[in-house]
């Protein structure tokens, strides 16, 4: 996955990075970088939104299930 946002931004400014030109592009804009973000680094918060913004859907399709709540779901609110 990470090769891909690296061929899409060396396509985007039409130039190719090293491994050491792409860990600045990597870093926060006030940092000097591009802020372009590693994929590892949103994967856990994209995971979290996406639960979120689904549970009333999540509730309706499994309101005839016998279904625990999730003790981790609270706690990651």
């Amino acid at each position: 996955m990470i090769i891909i946002i690296i061929i899409a931004v060396e396509r985007i400014t039409n130039s190719s990075f090293t491994d050491t030109q792409w860990l600045q592009a990597s870093l926060p804009i006030k940092d000097g970088g591009l802020g372009v973000r590693r994929v590892s680094s949103l994967a856990l918060p994209v995971f979290l939104a996406s639960a979120a913004g689904t549970a009333l859907l999540q509730t309706e399709i499994l309101a005839d299930c016998n279904v625990s709540e999730d003790p981790y779901w609270k706690n990651g609110l």
